[in-house]
């Protein structure tokens, strides 16, 4: 697939980085929320519509933004495709065992901190983006296409999805 026939692209548009920057602090300020209204057995409860903790799922979407979103943006700057690996059986596999791994002994506090920790770095990421990166073309490992300005949407997105995996684990108690 020849991705730039894929995307409508206007080379020479440049995303508002601060309507950017509001959807990640959103992002930020929805998770703060979460993780607060979640009482420690809340988070040791089994979600209701996956094999994992709500603490899981909280670590889940925490290492999301610590290393998929950057390696994304990488990829998206050089206008190269997310590497396959990440939606093969192995690699769900692999995520999995790394939120199981990366909540051991994660406490409230260690998990805002990681949040805040990663979204800095990602805010870092969008304030370095030159204006001729936005544009390339790039696709997720299924093939859909993407830019870096999706890229950074991702977080927001993905927090939703994992925050209604967790509503509904609360709905169904």
């Amino acid at each position: 697939m020849i991705l730039s026939q894929t995307i409508p692209l206007d080379q020479d548009a440049v995303p508002d980085r601060a309507a950017i920057r509001a959807d990640m602090e959103a992002a930020r300020s929805a998770f703060h929320r979460l993780l607060d209204s979640l009482t420690d057995e809340a988070l040791a409860r089994p979600c209701a519509v996956s094999k994992w903790t709500v603490k899981e799922v909280l670590a889940h979407i925490i290492i999301n933004l610590e290393q998929a979103t950057p390696m994304m943006v990488k990829q998206a700057r050089k206008g190269k495709e997310m590497p396959k690996f990440l939606e093969t059986r192995l690699g769900h596999w692999l995520n999995y065992k790394l939120a199981v791994w990366s909540v051991r002994k994660a406490t409230r506090e260690s998990l805002a901190q990681r949040y805040d920790a990663a979204h800095a770095n990602l805010l870092k990421l969008l304030a370095g983006a030159r204006d001729d990166e936005w544009q390339r073309p790039t696709a997720y490992p299924d093939g859909r296409p993407l830019t870096m300005e999706t890229v950074f949407h991702v977080p927001a997105e993905h927090l939703e999805l994992h925050a209604a995996w967790i509503r509904q684990t609360f709905k169904r108690a």
